[in-house]
């Protein structure tokens, strides 16, 4: 990014994430390379779809179906049974998750919300994942501290950005060795790359990107679709 589109002032930085200019809406890929990607992907469900609508009539924020396959991949190729969502909105990343689990799979659900968690479990239902899901509603951290076993196989982090590096070490605490801690929004649309943004979010999200890589006890990878998702493998 050009010099020139570097915030003037602390309160510009304040202001949220900006959109940048040739990059796609939610992410920090080129927009013609988010585009290719989308076409690329195979159709969407009608019930991902709907969900979709949902989250754009809310004007509720989701991860989409490049991550949301990305997360039902993961959950595959670890062979994870249990799964514990620090921050679940509506249901969209449960759905996607839940449909990659086993039969006798174990997924929690976390949000303050009550109409929240009542639309992920009216979600869940049509899936056809339902028996799958435990709703908790409340604060996500201490739900999963209420909650979360000693052993859980994956854990997705989409709660409130300021509290990342706290959920970080809360996450790789639960987690077996070999279990996934997968966080989105780690790019935080370009906005980690700029000295001149300091605003705590921007800050907390800096501060869990380098606990993830510095921590030895684990591997994270940062991979740039969307808006930045990173996977932590427990080592040990």
């Amino acid at each position: 990014m050009s010099p020139s589109r570097i915030p003037k002032s602390a309160e510009r930085a304040k202001a949220g994430p900006r959109r940048v200019a040739n990059r796609e809406p939610d992410g920090v890929l080129p927009a013609a390379l988010a585009r290719y990607l989308q076409q690329l992907a195979p159709p969407r469900t009608k019930l991902v779809r709907e969900m979709e609508q949902v989250g754009d009539q809310l004007g509720f924020p989701y991860i989409g179906p490049l991550v949301g396959k990305l997360l039902a991949q993961l959950v595959m190729l670890s062979g994870a049974r249990t799964a514990f969502e620090l921050g679940s909105g509506f249901g969209y990343s449960a759905v996607w998750i839940a449909r990659a689990l086993p039969p006798d799979g174990r997924i929690y659900l976390t949000d303050r919300s009550p109409e929240n968690l009542e639309r992920a479990r009216g979600f869940l239902e049509r899936s056809g994942d339902h028996d799958k899901a435990v709703y908790l509603q409340g604060d996500a951290l201490e739900l999963f501290e209420q909650h979360a076993t000693e052993s859980l196989d994956f854990v997705l982090c989409d709660l409130d950005k300021e509290r990342y590096p706290q959920a970080y070490d809360a996450a790789l605490a639960k987690l077996k060795v070999g279990g996934l801690l997968v966080t989105d929004n780690v790019l935080w649309k370009g906005r980690v790359a700029l000295r001149a943004i300091k605003d705590p979010t921007t800050a907390a999200i800096r501060e869990f990107n380098r606990k993830s890589q510095a921590d030895p006890d684990a591997m994270t990878t940062i991979l740039p679709l969307r808006d930045g998702v990173a996977v932590t493998l427990k080592l040990r």
